[in-house]
């Protein structure tokens, strides 16, 4: 299956920061990270990668010692690239779920010894550890509608009630066919297999009121500027455009949330996979999840960590406002279907 580079952020990072720290001392960690220098890690950039480095690669850098480098955005190709040729300078990824699972085992390490005993059931798999869930939800600009609001996927696609463009992602898992289904009355519990004949057809009744985007950044512009009235919103890229005062709200109704995982790609030494699975670890720790869930509206996947306390924050999460709305998007489907999806959805947009 060939990657793309997810457009989850404008990288915000300097790949060569360093976070340095003392070599003892801190909690978790159990010493297997001894020894090695640094490691690299990798995720989508922006507020997002910031609050990971923050909540993540400092508890782990005081608990050995260790040094994390930031790089991103993540880049499947790339890694492809750097396990083929021996070349490994990666060593914990940000990644799609889907992507995690297809490439278990050619491309990425197992990481069934992870203690995952704290983490969501139904999130990740032997090769992509959950560590925050992100939604996309129906975002629309209250400023746009003096009346009624947009209340459903199926408002989405009634451009005549809600006239306005709507910004959808131009990438396959976006859940743009999702959220087509869901509006053409497929239920959440019958999405998959999805028919994606069905999806392109629906989708294909607001087509003249498409404006596509590629990268966060793009989503928000879009949705502060008014481009768009209305868009399938990442919470996080939703929370952005509102903490910048703009009137986005978001429509939990027929949510749609998938985990982000992290893993690691095959090829370390015994020491560098260690260390590896020791930030791994690390980073879904009760301390690491509630100081990430604090920074960044993102839910989630440790079980014990609470709803964030702040209120436009709450508004965004997943595990906020959002708790128990939203249809967990499967991963194994994506998995197997990622090319064929891929190539029908790049034919429509082209179109």
């Amino acid at each position: 299956m060939q990657g793309r580079i997810r457009g989850m952020a404008t990288v915000g990072l300097a790949s060569a920061l360093v976070l340095t720290g003392c070599a003892s001392g801190g909690s978790g960690g159990g010493g297997d990270a001894e020894g090695v220098e640094s490691i690299t890690f990798v995720s989508w950039g922006g507020g997002f990668q910031d609050a990971q480095i923050e909540a993540f690669a400092k508890p782990f850098t005081e608990a050995t010692g260790t040094k994390v480098r930031s790089d991103g955005p993540t880049d499947y190709a790339k890694i492809k690239a750097q396990v083929e040729t021996g070349n490994i300078d990666w060593d914990v990824v940000t990644a799609e779920p889907f992507w995690a699972e297809a490439e278990c085992g050619t491309l990425l390490e197992s990481l069934t010894d992870i203690d995952r005993g704290q983490l969501v059931e139904s999130a990740g798999s032997d090769c992509g550890v959950p560590v925050s869930s992100t939604a996309y939800v129906l975002g629309y600009n209250a400023d746009a509608y003096k009346g009624d609001k947009p209340s459903s996927w199926a408002d989405f696609f009634d451009t005549k009630k809600f006239p306005g463009k709507r910004a959808v992602w131009n990438y396959a898992p976006g859940a743009a066919l999702e959220a087509a289904l869901l509006a053409d009355g497929v239920p959440a519990d019958e999405l998959y297999p999805l028919d994606i004949e069905r999806a392109i057809a629906k989708l294909d009744t607001i087509r003249d009121d498409i404006a596509f985007f590629d990268t966060g950044a793009q989503l928000t512009q879009m949705l502060e500027s008014g481009e768009a009235t209305m868009g399938v919103t990442w919470n996080g890229r939703g929370y952005d455009a509102a903490l910048n005062n703009a009137a986005i709200t978001p429509v939990w109704d027929q949510s749609l949330i998938l985990f982000d995982v992290l893993s690691v790609p095959k090829g370390l030494d015994e020491k560098e996979l260690a260390a590896a699975k020791e930030f791994i670890q690390t980073a879904v720790s009760e301390p690491a999840q509630e100081t990430f869930v604090d920074l960044w509206p993102s839910g989630s996947s440790n079980t014990t960590v609470p709803a964030p306390e702040d209120k436009l924050k709450f508004a965004w999460s997943p595990d906020g406002a959002g708790k128990g709305t939203s249809t967990l998007i499967s991963s194994s489907w994506w998995a197997e279907n990622y090319d064929a999806a891929s190539d029908a959805w790049t034919a429509w947009a082209a179109g």
